[in-house]
């Protein structure tokens, strides 16, 4: 992976939150009881409360279900299978670090956000290296 990757997977795994939050707001929204002032007269349409509440939802969804296929494609390039393992639960799964850690059978209390960062900070080292043996 490059930086630019772990730029992107950062990135989409911000939007995958925003759009796991919007979920749980159409959820909720669509729970509660609505008044169809509609001129259907309560016949459905697209005038419908709840039938827009399901297509922002299944919107939503598709949405989701794109960002994370687009993580699984950077994450796939990283040839470490325990730094996949990671990087999938962290920004694909959107688990905690230390639910990352637990799930991977660290210790509790283990480091994993640190190991990361080491892991990332050394990727952009090399990057930076072969650009300059480029030049």
């Amino acid at each position: 992976m490059t930086p630019e990757d772990f730029k992107r997977l950062e990135k989409l795994g911000a939007d995958a939150i925003r759009l796991k939050n919007r979920l749980e707001r159409i959820r909720i929204a669509s729970a509660v009881p609505a008044i169809n002032y509609s001129s259907a007269g309560g016949r459905g349409g697209s005038a419908d409360p709840v039938s827009r509440a399901v297509c922002r939802e299944d919107d939503t969804r598709c949405e989701l279900i794109a960002t994370q296929n687009k993580m699984r494609e950077i994450i796939a390039t990283e040839e470490k299978e325990q730094m996949r393992d990671l990087l999938s639960l962290r920004f694909v799964d959107g688990l905690s670090w230390a639910k990352v850690a637990d799930r991977l059978g660290y210790e509790a209390g283990s480091p994993v956000y640190k190991r990361f960062k080491r892991y990332r900070k050394k990727k952009m080292e090399m990057d930076m290296e072969t650009k300059r043996d480029v030049k």
